[in-house]
């Protein structure tokens, strides 16, 4: 290979590089994302079916009615049923999914408490501990096809 066409390889080469380097400097949140994860907190057992029976439907209901609305993106169980769920929450700015995600949270708090209630069957651990959420950034990694 001559000098010349040696010179033009690495020069493209540095030159891709700084690009990506660029665009990847460049990340800006255009919307923002919040994970939450509700399941009985580490060492307590499940809930009881009578308990989640009472539940569930209304936790269904109310996630289906937020996701409706655009703030809900979407719901996964995590594992079999009364194992938990998580749930990742929109919002158009950082601050806006972090108020969105406490509503859900609250949401689901609120309709736990009422089967609580109804069934007069409490867990042993506090419903407000049952579920968590995090600030989750832009997508890092997806299917190339």
């Amino acid at each position: 290979m001559s000098k010349v066409k040696l010179t033009c390889v690495i020069a493209t080469l540095i030159l891709n590089i700084s690009v990506v380097a660029a665009d990847q400097a460049d990340i800006q949140f255009k919307s923002g994302s919040v994970l939450i994860r509700c399941m009985a907190p580490n060492g307590h057992p499940v809930i009881t079916t009578k308990l989640f029976n009472a539940a569930f439907p209304h936790w269904i209901t109310a996630v289906q009615s937020m996701a409706n609305k655009g703030v809900i993106s979407r719901a996964h169980y995590l594992g079999e049923l009364k194992q938990g769920i998580f749930i990742v929450v929109e919002g158009a700015t950082r601050e806006e999914a972090l108020v969105n995600a406490s509503v859900v949270v609250s949401e689901i708090n609120a309709v736990t408490v009422n089967a609580i209630e109804a069934t007069a069957e409490a867990p042993d651990f506090a419903v407000d501990d049952a579920c968590q959420f995090i600030e989750i950034g832009p997508v890092a990694v997806t299917p190339m096809k």
